[in-house]
């Protein structure tokens, strides 16, 4: 499972891991502007619109599958796709070494955008891993690129 993206600002890398204590991830809008939105919900971490009490609660969790997408298990969340901006994403392997996977120029990661009222969260959409990475991870980031128009 991705549990960390990288990407620039200003300039600069910034890495943002799921576990931190507010995580944001930046989004292309549809514009062109960039959007930061909270990466998914801890378990162990409650906010204003994830807290005991609520009558619907957000995902735990920091991905989507594109399974479970597709079979409309997010439907109550009016699922938007988006497109997470990223240099390079990380995954633990089995030795609980981070590792790094860079991205292409005009390559982004598919986040998916849950909304419950006025609360918006982003997800990573994953897909199984390919075959070259299979034995060590289950899920992968879904990759997609930027589509230009041709002539």
């Amino acid at each position: 499972m991705c549990v960390g993206i990288e990407y620039f600002l200003d300039r600069k890398p910034v890495t943002v891991y799921f576990d931190s204590e507010r995580p944001e991830l930046p989004v292309r809008l549809r514009r062109g502007a960039i959007a930061f939105y909270r990466w998914g919900a801890q378990g162990r971490i409650y906010s204003d619109d994830n807290t005991p009490g609520w009558l619907q609660k957000f995902p735990e969790g920091c991905h989507a599958s594109l399974e479970s997408i597709r079979a409309d298990r997010w439907i109550n969340y009016e699922p938007k796709s988006a497109r997470i901006l990223a240099s390079r994403f990380i995954q633990i392997n089995s030795m609980r070494i981070p590792c790094y996977f860079e991205l292409k120029r005009g390559e982004f990661i598919q986040g998916l955008i849950a909304t419950i009222a006025s609360n918006q969260r982003v997800y990573v959409v994953t897909v199984p891993a390919p075959p070259q990475h299979a034995a060590e991870w289950q899920d992968w980031p879904r990759i997609v690129r930027r589509v230009t128009a041709t002539p």
